[in-house]
């Protein structure tokens, strides 16, 4: 109804016989946008009668301007590519791509995902560490890796039991840790993460495999530990089976 006028509305309304209700407010000059109505408007539709109809022709244009925006935008950063890895920005191309006046416009990419204007601004930010994060509601994060910016779908994967052999597929939890009999050595997962150097989008793709007590609850003994089809820790047993 944009480019319908409230005179137009009135008239259909009253030729329909079409009862209906005035809201008290809009008489009133109290908001901004009914100061604007009564006041402003009226002016300018006396020196500007086609204001809207031109309004309306820059809304068309801009509209167009940000699908073939969003559009280039998609043909260089898949959706594919957000569920199978990351996009990955330099802090220089998200900048960029980022930036209301940029001829690549991709906020509502980012913005549909979850994420908010602030959280774009604040990973910019040089007090931003590398490895902090935000993570939206819809399951995907935004992460500061050195000097790249990557944003992908947080990794799912529901448990995977063999009772039969007593073991179970599953994530990494927070206090695991992993033992090296040679060097008699105990160690946080985490740290041994840490010690890898892996990203925090690897860190979510890894999976351990426990040890299934009888009860069918697991201990700490973790066999092994894969990232797609790595093996970054394993006993010998696990070795010998893969291999």
């Amino acid at each position: 109804l944009l480019q319908v006028s409230p005179e137009q509305i009135f008239d259909f309304l009253t030729a329909e016989e079409i009862a209906w209700r005035e809201d008290a407010s809009n008489g009133k000059t109290d908001y901004l946008r009914n100061r604007i109505r009564h006041w402003i408007i009226p002016q300018m539709l006396i020196e500007y009668p086609e204001v809207f109809s031109d309004f309306e022709k820059l809304s068309q244009i801009y509209s167009a301007h940000a699908k073939s925006s969003t559009s280039l935008f998609y043909s260089k950063y898949s959706v594919e590519a957000l569920r199978d890895s990351a996009w990955r920005f330099s802090i220089n191309e998200f900048e960029e791509y980022f930036n209301k006046d940029s001829t690549l416009n991709a906020q509502s990419a980012l913005l549909k995902l979850g994420f908010t204007q602030s959280n774009l601004q604040q990973i910019l930010e040089d007090s931003t560490q590398t490895g902090s994060y935000f993570r939206s509601k819809l399951g995907y994060e935004l992460l500061k890796n050195r000097h790249e910016i990557w944003v992908y779908s947080v990794p799912k994967l529901e448990p995977v039991e063999w009772n039969e052999l007593g073991l179970i597929l599953e994530d990494v939890r927070p206090g695991d840790w992993i033992y090296f009999p040679k060097r008699k050595l105990r160690k946080k997962v985490s740290d041994y993460f840490n010690e890898l150097k892996l990203s925090r989008l690897e860190k979510l793709k890894c999976r351990v495999l426990r040890k299934l007590q009888e009860d069918g609850s697991t201990d700490q003994s973790i066999v092994a530990i894969f990232l797609k089809d790595r093996i970054l820790y394993s006993t010998m047993l696990v070795k010998f089976a893969h291999t």
